[in-house]
């Protein structure tokens, strides 16, 4: 209330009381629903398996292994230019799934694109990364001594989780 508008009577205060305290909670249980069901609607994406991309608008960037795999598991898809360009139209909501790498996908959703998009589901085609060097190089054996420190020591692990969560 605001100065004579103040309930009087200790009824009508213990009345103005409950009121206010049921208003408080009902805007939370509101606020608390909206914010749990937009939650879950993300966590349970409809896509969680190869099976689940029929009927959807499925990306891939061209000349990649991605289009590769959508080809060879008989996945209708259409091919964008690059990365970012899937990434963009993934956020926009102007297609339904995207197939890139992995790492890539995960340091994308946890980037300014977060919240936007979402990787879901266990990777389909499991690659591996390597560095190459022509053979009489003399950087081969000193990078492939450092790659295994940082394996065994735990950095490589430390650097991934710090990188794509």
């Amino acid at each position: 209330g605001y100065g004579d508008k103040i309930p009087r009577h200790g009824v009508a205060r213990l009345l103005t009381v409950i009121w206010m305290f049921t208003a408080v909670t009902l805007v939370a249980i509101f606020t608390a629903a909206v914010a749990t069901e937009l939650t879950v609607d993300r966590i349970n994406s409809s896509i969680s398996s190869v099976d689940d991309l029929a009927g959807k608008d499925v990306l891939v960037v061209e000349g990649t292994t991605s289009q590769t795999f959508a080809a060879d598991e008989r996945i209708a898809s259409r091919s964008v230019d690059s990365v970012d360009e899937l990434i963009e139209e993934l956020a926009s909501g102007k297609a339904d799934a995207g197939l890139y790498d992995a790492p890539i996908l995960e340091f994308q959703e946890s980037g300014p694109a977060a919240g936007d998009i979402v990787v879901v589901g266990p990777s389909l085609n499991v690659e591996h990364y390597g560095v190459a060097f022509p053979p009489d190089s003399e950087l081969r054996r000193p990078v492939n001594h450092a790659l295994l420190e940082t394996i065994e020591d735990g950095t490589y692990d430390a650097l991934y989780d710090r990188w794509f969560g």
